[in-house]
């Protein structure tokens, strides 16, 4: 996640960037559509507990994507997320205002 967007794959990669297709897999793989990807860091991790970013289709070339455990995603069931959706989505979670109230969740 690099501000709002996503890339893939990047340059720094530690563990493998791709998931083989197969029987065990495909459950774990979501169909490739608009999404709101979420990750929530500690607040000892980075200045901001929360980081939103946007995984368009038009932008992944593939059926099916993969994402690691620790990102939670928005969605729209039974269809997908506007462009203009997704990023205000995306934009609300990565106010100041938004991190605030999950630090006072915490």
């Amino acid at each position: 996640m690099q501000g709002m967007r996503l890339t893939w794959p990047n340059g720094n990669n530690r563990k493998p960037v791709a998931i083989r297709i197969s029987e065990a897999s495909r459950p774990l793989m979501l169909p490739t559509k608009n999404y709101v990807l979420l990750r929530r860091f500690s607040s000892k991790e980075q200045k901001r507990r929360l980081h939103a970013a946007v995984l368009l289709e038009s932008e992944f070339p593939y059926d099916l994507v993969g994402l690691e455990n620790h990102l939670n995603y928005i969605y729209r069931p039974g269809g997908n997320l506007s462009i203009n959706e997704a990023f205000g989505l995306a934009a609300i979670l990565n106010t100041a205002i938004v991190d605030n109230y999950f630090r006072s969740r915490g």
